[in-house]
């Protein structure tokens, strides 16, 4: 590390150590050097393979024999542990943050235990009073509760957290309050925990999947509060967490019905178009989709012979036959409506690429279609356009497609035609 970027993170050290009030403004002459040490140290420990956080322990003892005892000293390490993340672009960057911090504060209380404190501890009845009174509260609140020390580590749980955990509350002391967190979501709670202990004020706030013990997941939602310490207490953080499970999975549901058709399951219009726009937002400038629209040939003739339910049974079964039909998971298949599907060919959509969807789609109906006592022929007419991906909107695309479909039926039905930019062509031309 550079000397001049040592000295940098330092100092940033050392501003957020004064910030919080409990230093002296002067730095005097072994501080800088003791942080400046220690920041060598982290960055030293935080690329080596495989990754120690005993280094954070060392850093956090050697802040107290400087002298650096009060509780913003470890905390305040976690700015110049972040610019040591930014520097990287490592994904696993954010958890060694969270990871040496840990170990820091760690390093940090334990070496500030074997220090005389001067600080006089209240030790009133009315203390002691009020102490039994706000267990009682938590003990009995309906929200899961957890206090711990700033390395993640439980020293109260109450109930509603063991429920919520799957764990007896006793279980949760002197472990970590990530160790039940999601892998997935392990980052962001590390973000908003680090966020809360970085400002030493506030509230932050996320929400996140536990693993419960028997393995089953659970949606809270967390507020983490960075409690300063007082009468010789150390500083501890304050986690309320709601399982909001049921509220995600309502919202999960809904979100999937507002996008997908309720009769067949397949995408709707509205996730069709998302997609368009997605594709075009995110493609690159050369890239090509295709759309193939499809409409099953007369069946108006089947809902006014056999009824709107025999019609219904023949919708979910050609919904079924697209599906198995088009063998690549990154393509669309929606109904858009009535007895209209349209198929999104993701990029490269070369011409052959779109033209063996639109064969796929019309042999997956050649076998007619059986529903109770009633066998039914039952054949598609499509239409299908290739685009550039960013060059037209969704709905210009679909009413191409839509010109193409009455081309085909035109033609005869049970058939495809394509429409290019201001040409109209038959399958035969693209094969």
């Amino acid at each position: 590390m550079e000397d001049l970027e040592r000295a940098s993170l330092a100092a940033l050290w050392w501003q957020h150590i004064v910030s919080d009030g409990d230093a002296p403004l002067s730095a005097g002459e072994v501080v800088p050097q003791v942080l400046a040490d220690s920041v060598e140290e982290l960055s030293t420990g935080f690329d080596a393979e495989p990754f120690d956080a005993a280094v954070g322990e060392r850093v956090g003892a050697a802040l107290v024999a400087a002298g650096l005892v009060m509780a913003a000293a470890p905390t305040a390490a976690v700015h110049p542990l972040r610019r040591l993340a930014e520097a990287r672009h490592d994904p696993q960057a954010q958890h060694r943050v969270s990871t040496m911090l840990s170990a820091v504060v760690r390093g940090h209380r334990d070496k500030a235990i074997t220090v005389p404190s001067t600080i006089v501890r209240g030790d009133h009845p009315s203390h002691a009073v009020t102490e039994r009174l706000l267990r009682v509260a938590l003990d009995n609140a309906a929200v899961a509760v957890a206090i711990g020390d700033l390395d993640g580590t439980v020293r109260y749980a109450n109930p509603a957290l063991g429920e919520l955990l799957g764990v007896p509350p006793d279980a949760l002391h002197t472990v970590s309050v990530f160790d039940f967190t999601h892998p997935d979501d392990v980052d962001d709670a590390n973000a908003a925990f680090l966020d809360g202990i970085g400002d030493r004020s506030g509230t932050a706030r996320v929400e996140c999947r536990m693993v419960r013990t028997d393995g089953r997941i659970r949606w809270a939602s967390v507020a983490v509060t960075y409690v300063p310490g007082s009468d010789g207490h150390p500083d501890t953080f304050v986690a309320v967490a709601e399982d909001v499970t049921e509220r995600r999975r309502l919202q999960d549901e809904l979100h999937w019905q507002s996008r997908h058709d309720v009769l067949t399951g397949l995408a709707n219009r509205r996730l069709l178009m998302e997609r368009i726009a997605n594709i075009g937002t995110s493609a690159g400038p050369d890239a090509r989709i295709g759309l193939c629209f499809a409409d099953i040939d007369h069946f108006k003739h089947i809902n006014d012979r056999y009824g709107h339910a025999v019609g219904d049974e023949v919708l979910t079964a050609v919904a079924h036959r697209l599906q198995t039909s088009v063998v690549d998971d990154e393509h669309t298949i929606a109904r858009i409506g009535g007895d209209e599907f349209v198929v999104l060919v993701t990029p490269p959509a070369d011409d052959a690429r779109v033209a063996e969807v639109a064969d796929a789609l019309l042999s997956s109906l050649t076998t007619p279609i059986v529903v109770g006592p009633h066998t039914l022929p039952v054949s598609l007419s499509i239409g299908v356009v290739i685009a550039d991906a960013s060059s037209r909107p969704a709905t210009t695309l679909l009413d191409h497609a839509d010109s193409a479909l009455y081309r085909a039926k035109a033609d005869g039905r049970d058939r495809w035609a394509f429409r290019g930019a201001g040409t109209d062509i038959g399958p035969s031309d693209l094969r």
